[in-house]
């Protein structure tokens, strides 16, 4: 049995989830397993996934999680991989293409064992040219602080060693209020693991998720609805393979405006929630405080402490954030 399992949750993808199976297909390394989780899905997914079965160059398992919610589909394929055998899990979404080398980064990373976790980054826009210079400050801005101050763990593009899995307590479905599955399942088990002892690397080939998410959160459309979190995409956006024309439809101040939010949240992310978090803080802060220089240790820990209103430290901090952003 391969030492390495592939688990892919899976909610109505009958238009992409085949693009999926192909790029596995392509890969350089063979000696894997793909466990496919339906999680309830109402179209032609799981009648396409066993046809394909029948002449795939690598094993699939499918199964069916009664729970909706992809913290739940994504537990019980990593459970039903480590029964099989697995020393390695990991994972990827049913609408996200995988670069020939994926799988050997996978087994290159955790070649010397000196990782328990993997991670590597996500490009949404792999066939959509972003004629924004703004755009492209943020994707690259982004994609540096993912591989230079924390590595960028999600559901999408991850590796974890089965004893790690066990060790952490697996996924864990995120609810909302009023009970719904709400996404974070993915950054609950590396906080799981990080308290215990984990190390991660951020060495995983980039993958390519369709960018439907993204077009629609800029159509002020719910992202997760219509997804495998239980909220809803409108159908041409999740469907559509030609997405410029959708990008060109937008207002520019809208794009603007979004790309404005995601600085935003890079700035939340990688200063408060590191300093706030006991365990991110531990060993990502001294990089976090460099994003701010020439702002001293004492005044940035001060005003993160004790400022409630995260809207007032970005106007503080904002022009340091960017400054160091560029450089």
């Amino acid at each position: 049995m391969n030492k390495l399992f592939v688990v892919i949750p899976a909610l109505n993808e009958e238009n992409l989830i085949l693009k999926t199976l192909d790029s596995l297909s392509r890969q350089t390394r063979k000696d894997f397993s793909v466990i496919i989780v339906d999680n309830g899905s109402t179209d032609n997914t799981k009648n396409l996934i066993l046809k394909y079965s029948e002449s795939s160059i690598f094993p699939i398992i499918l199964l069916n999680e009664q729970k909706s919610g992809v913290g739940y589909a994504r537990n019980s394929g990593s459970l039903k991989a480590i029964e099989m055998g697995a020393i390695y899990i990991s994972g990827t979404d049913a609408d996200t293409l995988l670069p020939k080398n994926w799988v050997e980064s996978i087994y290159n990373g955790f070649k010397d064992d000196k990782y328990d976790l993997l991670s590597g980054e996500c490009d949404p826009f792999l066939k959509i040219k972003l004629d924004n210079n703004k755009a492209q400050f943020v994707l690259d801005a982004r994609s540096q602080l993912f591989q230079k101050v924390k590595p960028y763990f999600r559901g999408a593009n991850f590796a974890i060693t089965s004893k790690m899995f066990i060790k952490s307590g697996g996924f864990i479905q995120p609810l909302t209020k009023d009970r719904k599955p709400a996404p974070g399942e993915d950054g609950a088990l590396e906080l799981s693991a990080l308290k215990r002892g984990g190390k991660i690397c951020g060495c995983l080939a980039t993958v390519f998720p369709h960018p439907r998410r993204y077009i629609s959160n800029l159509q002020k459309i719910n992202e997760f609805k219509g997804s495998v979190h239980e909220g809803g995409i409108v159908t041409q956006v999740r469907d559509e393979d030609n997405l410029e024309k959708y990008l060109k439809d937008i207002p520019a101040e809208v794009i603007d405006s979004f790309l404005s939010k995601i600085v935003v949240t890079l700035f939340n992310e990688f200063i408060i929630e590191i300093y706030k978090n006991p365990v991110l803080n531990k060993i990502y802060w001294k990089k976090s405080l460099a994003l701010l220089k020439p702002f001293t240790k004492a005044e940035i820990e001060k005003d993160v402490s004790t400022n409630t209103d995260k809207s007032l430290l970005w106007l503080k901090y904002k022009d340091s954030f960017f400054s160091n952003l560029n450089s």
